[in-house]
């Protein structure tokens, strides 16, 4: 996963998150909170994390889909991509 920074930083100084704080409730090295912050792509246990302490509404729109190559899969445009007709 790879975050838009700006939206990060923002976040975090309204929340007053500091670095550590991420450390300590990640539960990932100091490396990897770095990466996260810097806008650089991070592992899937620090991805996880990153969702469940944001929480999915916050992340979604934090995440740099572009950058990644793909699209949000919970965004509206998303539908007409993943959209599948089921017969049951």
């Amino acid at each position: 996963m790879i975050v838009k920074t700006k939206l990060l930083q923002d976040y975090l100084h309204k929340k007053g998150i500091t670095r550590e704080d991420l450390i300590e409730d990640f539960e990932v090295c100091s490396n990897e909170v770095d990466k996260l912050i810097n806008g650089a792509r991070v592992c899937k246990k620090t991805t996880r994390a990153f969702i469940e302490f944001v929480g999915v509404d916050e992340a979604q729109d934090m995440i740099d889909w572009q950058a990644l190559a793909c699209v949000n899969p919970l965004a509206c445009e998303a539908d007409e991509i993943y959209s599948v007709d089921c017969k049951e």
